[in-house]
């Protein structure tokens, strides 16, 4: 039994100093890539000038036509790695955070003689993502400009509604004015509506100022919906079900940074 305790403890010994062996090479390893030209780290922060491609029935009262779509602008940072092949490929990896998202606003106008009544009305939807992007790097003109094309997962943490309505009616008698505001935070794991996970195309330049600083511009093309929709569907019973439908609503952003 005391013999087969020692053989316990030496190996569990082995185990420990194997573990840390490989601890450390790892971090050696790690520290020789990073002292090496060829590879690059930093970080990154910038602005998000959102829109988004969506179904006629997300627009305002289901009118698309009288509902304007409007930038939304949102906050991105982050950091990054950046390996060179050689002087003509490199690939690139970044981890960010992200605000993505779309703003609309319809007005409704009616007009008497002698009074006319305005309806206002805005949506902001407003999400704040985890992106991972993976790309190509193209070289050009001896690494002071590189083309980027890659794909873009990303995971959205919750989605912030902001919702504001007025109405102003102003008469020979009359003059009323209400606005009504509501705000409200949805967090993506306890709500059906809504995608958590989304993938995107991504493609820009990044130019180098000087040996340090860099500028870079993205245009992010979304490839999955982002919103749900619960359909009634009706069996061979005529036994109705709810079934989630996507529902067309894809990210569409110019991306524009320093790092």
């Amino acid at each position: 039994k005391l013999c087969k305790d020692n053989m316990f403890f030496i190996s569990l010994q082995i185990k420990v100093f194997m573990r840390r062996f490989l601890l450390l090479s790892i971090l050696f390893s790690l520290f020789f890539v990073v002292r090496s030209q060829d590879f690059r780290y930093g970080f990154f922060a910038g602005a998000n000038l959102n829109t988004m491609k969506l179904a006629d029935e997300l627009y305002i009262h289901n009118d698309k036509e009288n509902t304007d779509k409007l930038i939304s602008l949102g906050f991105r940072a982050g950091f990054f790695g950046e390996y060179s092949i050689n002087k003509h490929l490199g690939i690139q990896a970044d981890l960010s955070f992200s605000q993505y998202g779309y703003r609309l606003i319809n007005e409704l106008e009616f007009i008497g003689e002698n009074n006319s009544i305005i309806y206002d009305k805005k949506i902001e939807r407003m999400s704040n993502d985890i992106s991972l992007a993976l790309m190509f790097k193209f070289y050009l003109l001896d690494k002071r400009v590189a083309i980027d094309i890659g794909l873009q997962p990303s995971y959205t943490c919750d989605m912030r509604e902001f919702d504001e309505e007025k109405l102003m009616i102003d008469s020979l008698h009359v003059n009323f004015s209400t606005t009504i505001l509501s705000v409200s935070i949805i967090h993506m794991k306890k709500d059906a509506n809504y995608n958590a996970f989304n993938l995107s195309a991504i493609g820009g330049i990044t130019c180098m100022l000087s040996d340090h600083f860099f500028f870079n511009a993205r245009y992010v093309f979304g490839l999955t919906d982002i919103f749900v929709e619960e359909v009634v569907r009706f069996d061979e019973y005529d036994t109705y079900y709810t079934e989630a439908v996507n529902q067309l609503s894809r990210n569409r952003v110019v991306q524009l940074g320093f790092g």
